[in-house]
């Protein structure tokens, strides 16, 4: 299994849109099984595991057809092409197959790690950042309703990053840090929370951040430095 002979399995990336949905048991357990394995490798910081893994499901599903984790397994090995193997052509293309794949999938709690992965790892390299907040905020809805609060969440924090760099007013991204950290709050999303909280603090201290006048130092309002290095720490 590697990244080139899985590329050339995917000669036709488009037709894989049209693919029958697995119905086999055994299939779906093992697309499943595969899921986790590599949300493992990948936590565990080993690239070569997660790699083979990716290129396994790949495989799996252009062998059997879809199943529920397709879409997001597709937006993961776009990942992989763009930043492991340098293919960024081919990585846009799997992005983009990814979110027509999950048109057809009947799943809210999917389609919320899918947007996620699309848009941060992939497409906010490749595209205008000003086009992807609205697939964010998709993607955060998606987890509220389908009870995936963790990708949900994710999805808030990274519609603040796309609109503290797409150019987005500093005031309005300033109401939204106050909002969405609030909301990670309540939810127990510590890590999401942590994360809006130091663009928070970045904001505050461009427009000038009354509880700190030194803005050359990542603390007031927000945040401090000492909790933003706590915060690498965990993660």
């Amino acid at each position: 299994i590697d990244l080139d002979r899985t590329k050339r399995n995917l000669s036709k990336i488009e037709s894989l849109a049209t693919k029958a949905l697995v119905t086999d048991t055994f299939t779906l357990e093992l697309v499943s099984l595969l899921e986790q394995a590599a949300s493992t490798a990948l936590q565990a910081g080993n690239k070569a595991m997660y790699t083979i893994l990716r290129c396994r499901s790949v495989q799996l599903i252009i062998d059997n057809g879809l199943s529920v984790h397709a879409a997001s397994c597709f937006a993961s090995f776009a990942n992989v092409m763009m930043h492991e193997k340098g293919d960024w052509e081919t990585g846009v293309k799997l992005a983009l197959l990814a979110m027509q794949i999950q048109d057809r999938l009947d799943s809210k709690y999917t389609e919320t790690s899918t947007l996620f992965k699309v848009n941060q790892l992939v497409l906010s390299w490749a595209m205008p950042l000003k086009g992807r907040h609205a697939s964010i905020i998709k993607g955060y809805r998606s987890g509220m309703v389908s009870g995936n609060i963790e990708g949900g969440c994710w999805c808030l924090m990274l519609a603040i990053w796309c609109q503290f760099y797409d150019g987005t007013p500093l005031d309005c991204v300033l109401k939204d840090c106050e909002v969405y950290t609030a909301k990670m709050e309540s939810l127990r999303q510590k890590n999401q929370m942590n994360i809006t909280k130091w663009h928070w603090q970045l904001v505050l201290n461009l427009v000038g951040d009354p509880a700190n006048p030194n803005t050359t130092v990542m603390s007031g309002t927000a945040t401090s430095e000492d909790e933003a290095n706590n915060m690498v720490a965990e993660l």
